[in-house]
């Protein structure tokens, strides 16, 4: 069944597009510390554990990239040369994510969002949607290691965020 009514999904048609990951998460900060978090190079170092870059003025087209492995050869180093798409301050920002090198599809970017919601005194809801995947066996593969690899990272970054908050 279709998450959305009169959308043709990948089940009903296999040249249709594949769903989006989705992945969410509540953590123990208010809403400021987790939009710096995901919106500044040093918080998304900090929540990627490794050398990331954003656009400081969030412009759509600025840079948002999480190097994996900084000393690798360019086109090798992660999710290089991303970019904003869209940004509504402390509730969205969306950007373009690569693949990683070793996938067939590496040279191709999907794009995500991530919706900020306060929920409580100090907690907030990061929701996140990857979407973008084309149709082809070697996108199922990609879709389904970032099925595994989105709710990973959400849930070590709430996990880091529970250990600051004790």
């Amino acid at each position: 069944m279709s998450l959305w009514p009169g959308l043709v999904t990948a089940q009903d048609d296999p040249a249709a597009p594949l769903p989006p990951v989705v992945a969410e998460v509540i953590v123990r900060d208010d809403l400021e510390d987790v939009w710096l978090d995901w919106t500044t190079s040093e918080g998304l170092s900090a929540v990627m554990g490794t050398l990331a870059h954003v656009d400081p003025d969030l412009k759509p087209r600025g840079l948002y990239e999480v190097l994996f492995l900084p000393d690798a050869p360019e086109g090798e180093r992660g999710a290089e040369k991303g970019a904003i798409l869209a940004v509504e301050p402390k509730k969205m920002i969306s950007f373009t994510w690569k693949q990683p090198p070793y996938m067939p599809i590496g040279e191709n970017y999907t794009f995500v969002q991530l919706f900020f919601e306060p929920v409580g005194e100090n907690e907030t809801r990061l929701r996140l949607y990857n979407w973008g995947w084309g149709t082809s066996p070697d996108w199922k593969k990609a879709r389904a290691y970032f099925a595994q690899s989105w709710p990973a990272v959400l849930d070590m970054y709430q996990k880091q965020k529970a250990a600051q908050a004790e």
